[in-house]
């Protein structure tokens, strides 16, 4: 979120079209991807990490932290290409 900021501020200074509605709309939508994403994420890994739990074995953290990351990509991607928000 902050490389989006940077980049939004950065287009803001040097295109003279942009104005500062625009730039702000742009980061709050930025934002908004963010915490909808993390949150899905979140959620997935808790969803999958007791779905183990329930099926008597459990999943180490390295495993965990991959279902994590790529889950951040798979639903970033969702979010930003299918214009969910």
């Amino acid at each position: 979120m902050a490389f989006s900021g940077a980049v939004n501020a950065a287009d803001y200074m040097m295109n003279d079209e942009v104005t500062l509605r625009e730039v702000v709309k742009r980061f709050s939508a930025d934002v908004a991807k963010g915490v909808v994403t993390g949150v899905a994420v979140q959620g997935t890994v808790l969803l999958g990490s007791s779905a183990a739990a329930l099926a008597g074995f459990s999943i180490p953290v390295a495993g965990q932290v991959a279902l994590f990351a790529f889950a951040c990509f798979g639903i970033g991607y969702a979010v930003s290409c299918f214009r969910v928000l």
